[in-house]
C-alpha cells in the first residue's frame, strides 16, 4: 500500500510502499519525511506497479460487470 514517501538519514533510496522489506526495517522514529533527492527504491517501484495493475484490473472487472 502506498504511504508518504520517507527515508533514513543513511538510506540510498527513499520508499513509499508499506509492503517494502527495506523499508519496513527503518523504524518509525528513525523515518524522514519525503525524498531527500532520493531515487525510489526498486522494490517500491515494484509493488507500486502491482499495486497499480490490481486496481486497474479490479475496475476493468467492475466495468464488466455493468
Amino acid at each position: 500500500m502506498r504511504v508518504h514517501s520517507f527515508h533514513s538519514h543513511l538510506a540510498l533510496f527513499y520508499h513509499d510502499n508499506d509492503d517494502c522489506p527495506f523499508g519496513q526495517t527503518i523504524k518509525p522514529l528513525s523515518r524522514r519525511p519525503g525524498k531527500a533527492g532520493l531515487g525510489l527504491c526498486m522494490l517500491c517501484r515494484k509493488l507500486d506497479k502491482e499495486d497499480e495493475d490490481a486496481n486497474s484490473s479490479m475496475v476493468h472487472e467492475a466495468q464488466l460487470e455493468d
